[in-house]
């Protein structure tokens, strides 16, 4: 058709309509784009006063619209407001689509905003809508759209002015919409506009009416809005924004649940091209992250950083992106959380890059520059108090200023801000001692507090803050008022009606220790009850082990000084223990759980008792949840559950500290001594049969045991007399224990606390001068970390069935293990046991020295042996090991696998350190290898406290296994067998002893010292694991007897 021809530009309009319909059928983006093509040729077309000319350029801006709506190609945007903007120019006053030039430029406008965040073209948004509004009937079909649009622009400038003006012509412009919204959709839209401005005026200024009216509107949108539709998952993501702000303000974690269930419902819901993908996983992101600061799961920040990582890489957020800042500050915050979990110096430099990155692209006059300021002095006080660097603290105090300085007065972050600067004065205080600083930090904390709502989480920060300050301020210039404001603030911390557990505990560890320092025991009591109440609450059952660890370092020895305190305050032996017992060995205690006998329950409530065991299982079994979401999920039915046996007749007790007569019952055979060491009083707990006592030790005191303790590997005669002295004399003389044993030798169970957790009790006694008075000639020792597990274990042990014969036993020897030192009795060991067991007639077996080989033979044996090389982690115990040919087999792994059914009878390793904890901000877990074992299910472990040598664990595992076969493998057989096997090696040590000339008899001669023959020490290097098991004989004769312990009942 020629160019020319009259009819040309209506047959080319319905060829491009033709292309339109196509691309609405097939989505295919090259129909739109020949649309667009004719439809801009028919404007070409088209004369300045056409009367067609208005509706043309309409069509064609349009086209681009949908273009850029689809590929993001900013050009037809672009082309899209020029040809709308053609047509309001070329419409008359009275033209008939003026209504309509004026929406769409309004909505391209709307849309270059989203892309740039140029204000100017919101504030064009909002003129064009208005205009457009203006120029209709009321009841035009497109009014009630335009009425929402106009007031989401309201909302969207009211977030980015935090003009109150702004926000009440929202509200006003949407309910005047829904005045005259007479269908399902636009109601729909409508609350949801209403629910998100809401929601953004209680960001502002907190009021909770506000937040409950975004709750309540989101809710009523979603209610309302088909499944199927495409506005729902910004429904979805909206509502998870309000109940994330109600998080944020009140700190109950159910609002936190449902924020993070309805994000992922919204990302979920989302296709993988959506524009709004970034904003989902920004979103979540943020949310995982505010999970992991509640209750530290490692997999939470994990997830945050994932998710925020992606949100900005998304195609759909490039550099000029306005979003693009905020979501590059949410993930330096979540690496600097990682820093503070790591202490890795290249995750603080990542954190500080992403948060400087954060800070340049965020405008001078952009309401959200306070905040990267903010942040960044956070991350460098951090940093301060990790690396001590005053320059740190310096920068943190100027960007917490800058913060200060720019944020407006009144606004809702002007609390945060204040807390920032006064923490930097606080330390500054604390490293040059300048009275100055306290002062203004004092000040700006006291503003802080009373800016903060009293129902919100971060009135604990506020008041904890002001009670370490006075606290400091008292510790310099002794003012008693300061003291009593301390002691009111840290007591308001601990009372916070919505803070953290693990908030108020710290309230509660540093007022305990106010009322410790000054002697006011009665209150020191109170406070203790109610801090190590809140022990369980930080570790629930659905973090896994190693996230538990984490947080528990922040208590070691809290327990043992509430039980100091409570004996001050001339509290009961039972409740002492009661305290003490609270807030050691939470990890292993929580397995031990999964072993609780649920006969009782499962006779008349077997629903429960099954739900009660399908939820161990899915917690801490061999097929526990990997995910933490589900984790959680099932941590709270596992609550909800233990509730509702506790409520039953009879079960009140159920899973809770023993009562006073189950104690006593404990020692049934034989006493129990708890051995209490803190900085405040050393005691010996002593449990009997007919009564609980104390037994004070004023000799014993941590400085001591922390000295002894650096010198253990090279252990001497003088340390072993000196825990006779200040130790076992007393608490053996105290049980009338202290004459020689007849033909029934007594038992005796210690549970040392602290840093007395790696001492041998069992073998002190004096040596010198031809005296026999030790531990070993009087009682025979076993050792356990908690006394609840002593309890639970004889509970348990009632009802063991005692297979019938041949019985199992799994060996495992390694003479040879990859980048260690031969071992040249491992082989040797494993051998004369398979023969003592053959002539028994047990079945031996003799798996693959391989981790999957060695715990599928375990599984249904009797008896498991190891013998080889033991590994000590010295950061955390979890990861301590028994080394195979593949590589290590963990304190985690074995902690992993379930063996309660058989009970199996006995755990025999015979390795380095099997019974240690190097981690000594964790030796109240008493998490090692032994420990690991019981919880699996054995019912006895043999172990070591340290290294031990090659050629002895022979001799003492053959002289144990003898006698636990001559006595038929009774539970006392194993400890005896060990007591009479280490009394073995001991006197064959003091013959050898006898022999040597009186210098090398003198009191103190060390393991470790040099023979004056020999230029070779008696222990190699102990840092380098390849030598464990290896001690070498030269000189004097090395305590080989000493480290070999039992644990079981």
């Amino acid at each position: 058709m020629p160019t020319d021809h009259p009819r040309r530009s209506i047959v080319l309009e319905d060829l491009g309509s033709s292309y339109s319909v196509l691309f609405r059928i097939t989505r295919a983006l090259d129909y739109l784009e020949k649309a667009s093509q004719l439809s801009q040729e028919v404007v070409d077309h088209t004369p300045q006063n056409h009367p067609e000319r208005v509706p043309r350029l309409l069509d064609a801006g349009i086209d681009h619209m949908d273009i850029y709506s689809n590929n993001g190609d900013s050009t037809h945007l672009e082309l899209a407001l020029g040809s709308f903007s053609k047509a309001l120019d070329a419409a008359k006053e009275n033209h008939p689509r003026l209504h309509t030039c004026n929406s769409s430029l309004a909505i391209a406008f709307r849309y270059r905003f989203f892309k740039d965040g140029n204000m100017l073209d919101l504030d064009a948004a909002i003129q064009h809508f208005e205009q457009a509004i203006h120029l209709v009937t009321t009841d035009h079909h497109k009014r009630v759209r335009w009425l929402q649009d106009v007031g989401a622009c309201y909302g969207e400038r009211f977030r980015k002015t935090q003009d109150i003006a702004d926000f009440s012509r929202a509200i006003e412009r949407v309910e005047e919409s829904l005045e005259t919204a007479d269908d399902l959709l636009s109601r729909a839209r409508g609350y949801s506009i209403l629910g998100s401005s809401y929601g953004l005026k209680s960001k502002q200024t907190g009021a909770m009416q506000d937040l409950d009216l975004s709750i309540q509107m989101s809710h009523r949108a979603l209610a309302i809005t088909p499944r199927d539709s495409p506005d729902r998952t910004r429904r979805l993501h909206i509502l998870g924004a309000c109940y994330g702000t109600k998080y944020d303000r009140l700190g109950i974690p159910k609002d936190l649940d449902i924020c993070i269930e309805r994000y992922r419902e919204a990302l979920d819901d989302s296709p993988h091209d959506s524009s709004d993908r970034g904003l989902r996983l920004c979103s979540l992101g943020g949310a995982y992250l505010d999970r992991y600061q509640r209750f530290k799961a490692w997999e939470d920040l994990s997830d945050a950083i994932d998710g925020l990582e992606e949100a900005i890489q998304v195609a759909v957020t490039p550099s000029d992106h306005p979003d693009r800042a905020r979501r590059i500050h949410s993930l330096g915050i979540a690496f600097q959380e990682l820093y503070l979990g790591t202490g890795k110096t290249t995750d603080f430099v990542i954190a500080v890059q992403y948060l400087k990155d954060a800070l340049n692209l965020t405008p001078a006059d952009d309401c959200d520059r306070p905040a990267r300021f903010d942040t960044l002095g956070s991350i460098h006080h951090h940093h301060y108090k990790i690396s001590g660097e005053t320059a740190d603290l310096l920068k943190a105090r100027d960007y917490y200023h800058e913060a200060l300085q720019i944020t407006p007065a009144d606004h809702p972050d002007e609390k945060h801000r204040l807390g920032g600067v006064a923490t930097c004065h606080h330390d500054l205080f604390l490293s040059a001692g300048s009275l100055a600083d306290i002062d203004l930090a004092i000040d700006r904390y006291r503003k802080a507090l009373e800016l903060t709502p009293r129902d919100s989480p971060m009135g604990w920060f506020r008041l904890h803050n002001l009670g370490m300050a006075y606290r400091d301020r008292y510790r310099k210039n002794k003012d008693a008022e300061d003291l009593e404001a301390a002691i009111q603030h840290y007591q308001a911390g601990l009372d916070h009606p919505t803070a953290f557990a693990a908030d108020r505990l710290k309230s509660g560890q540093d007022l305990l220790i106010i009322y410790a320092d000054t002697d006011s025991w009665t209150s020191g009591c109170e406070i203790a009850w109610k801090t190590l109440s809140l022990v369980p609450l930080i570790t629930p059952d659905a973090l896994r082990n190693s996230d538990k660890q984490a947080l528990l370092v922040s208590i070691v020895g809290l327990s043992s000084i509430a039980a100091s305190v409570a004996l001050m305050a001339n509290k009961s032996v039972f409740d002492t223990i009661s305290l003490l017992e609270l807030g050691r060995g939470i990890i292993i205690g929580s397995l031990h759980d999964m072993q609780t006998d649920v006969l009782d329950l499962r006779q008349g409530h077997s629903n429960l008792a099954e739900e009660y065991i399908k939820l161990q299982e899915k917690l801490h079994g061999s097929s526990a949840l990997t995910s933490f979401d589900e984790r959680y999920k099932a941590g709270q039915q596992y609550e909800i559950l233990l509730q509702k046996i506790r409520d039953l007749p009879g079960f009140s007790e159920f899973l809770l500290f023993p009562a006073h007569d189950d104690i006593k019952a404990a020692a049934a055979s034989g006493p129990i001594v708890i051995i209490n060491v803190s900085t405040y009083r050393c005691d010996a707990l002593l449990i009997e049969r007919h009564q609980l006592s104390t037994l004070p030790l004023p000799d014993l005191c941590p400085e001591d045991i922390s000295v002894r303790a650096t010198t253990l590997a090279s252990l001497s005669t003088d340390t072993l007399e000196w825990l006779w002295d200040t130790v076992t004399r007393p608490v053996l003389e105290a049980l009338r224990l202290d004459q020689a044993p007849g033909d029934s030798w007594p038992r005796i169970w210690w549970i040392p606390t602290g840093p007395l957790t790696s001492f041998p009790l069992h073998a002190a006694g004096n040596y010198n001068d031809g005296i026999f008075d030790t531990v070993l000639e009087h009682v025979i020792s076993s050792y356990s970390s908690s006394l609840k597990e002593i309890i639970n274990s004889r509970r348990r042990n009632k009802n063991r069935d005692v297979r019938i014969s041949p019985k199992k036993v799994v060996l495992v020897g390694m003479e040879e293990t990859p980048g260690q030192s031969r071992l040249e009795f491992a082989s040797q060991e494993v051998e004369q046991i398979a023969k003592l067991c053959n002539f028994s007639q047990f079945h031996v077996s003799r798996p693959e020295n391989r981790r999957e080989d060695v715990l599928a033979q375990v599984n249904g044996c009797d008896i498991f042996h190891f013998a080889g090389h033991g590994m000590s982690n010295l950061s955390n115990p979890l990861k301590s090991s028994l080394l195979l040919c593949d590589g290590p087999l963990t304190v985690s792994r074995l902690l992993e696998t379930d063996l309660r059914i058989q009970r199996p009878f006995l755990a025999y390793l015979s390795a380095c350190g099997t019974g240690q904890v190097k981690q000594r901000r964790l030796e109240d877990e008493g998490i090692h290898l032994m420990s690991a074992c019981q919880v699996a299910g054995f019912q006895h472990a043999i172990g070591s406290l340290w290294e031990v040598n090659d050629e002895s664990c022979v001799h003492i595992a053959m002289a144990t296994y003898e006698w636990i076969l001559e006595h038929n493998l009774s539970n006392d057989s194993v400890s005896e067998g060990l007591h009479h096997a280490c009394r073995k090696l001991r006197h064959e040590w003091m013959s050898k002893n006898s022999l040597e000339d009186e210098k090398s008899r003198e009191p103190g001669v060390k393991i470790g010292d040099k023979d004056p023959y020999s230029d070779q020490d008696v222990i190699p290097s102990l840092n380098r694991p390849k030598d464990a098991r290896d001690i070498l004989y030269c000189g004097h004769s090395p305590l080989l007897w000493v480290p070999y312990v039992h644990y079981g009942v």
